[in-house]
């Protein structure tokens, strides 16, 4: 009887816990459906000798991976896209989403009449990357960071980068990567 009871009460823990969590499935669709809504960002850099550069990320979400594009249009230069690809299993999994580190962008260049990014930052192991979608590199680094852009002064724009970030994270704990081990709070 005793046997029974513990069976019984393993399954339906197990059954709690699964029938609350999100599957592989469901997190990439409202990634595709969500993420480069919630964290597309654009921006007008305006240099002091009167030249221009627009600037636009944006994010595609895929099951073993998510690339972000930033799209560079010099007015005298022409365009240039730059390419960042990372698998969901080369992040780190930060439980604790508030802890991420988050820096607001300085420069000397005026973007007056547009918003001033700033980055959140996710550990990674390494990432890929390319110029107009050449051949993809890898880059390895130690305590290497993948940032992400936006627009802070917007409503909601926190809590909505930090869903994301959420789904991303859960995308790669089901995809097998390690939790961040942070041992001096660095």
């Amino acid at each position: 009887m005793k046997t029974l009871k513990t069976i019984t009460t393993t399954l339906l823990l197990l059954f709690t816990v699964t029938a609350f969590s999100q599957t592989k499935e469901e997190t990439l669709e409202w990634l595709k459906q969500n993420g480069d809504s919630y964290l597309k960002f654009y921006n007008i850099y305006t240099y002091d000798d009167g030249s221009s550069q627009h600037v636009s990320y944006s994010y595609q979400f895929y099951e073993e991976y998510f690339e972000e594009k930033e799209f560079s249009s010099y007015m005298e230069k022409g365009d240039i896209g730059f390419y960042t690809r990372i698998y969901y299993k080369d992040i780190f999994v930060i439980e604790d989403i508030a802890t991420l580190d988050t820096e607001r962008w300085t420069s000397n260049i005026s973007s007056s009449s547009s918003p001033t990014p700033t980055y959140i930052k996710i550990p990674i192991k390494k990432y890929e990357s390319t110029v107009n979608r050449r051949s993809y590199i890898f880059s390895e680094k130690i305590d290497s960071r993948f940032s992400f852009k936006y627009d802070a002064d917007q409503p909601n724009a926190r809590k909505n980068i930090d869903k994301v970030l959420r789904a991303i994270m859960n995308m790669a704990k089901l995809s097998g990567a390690e939790p961040y081990k942070d041992l001096f709070g660095e």
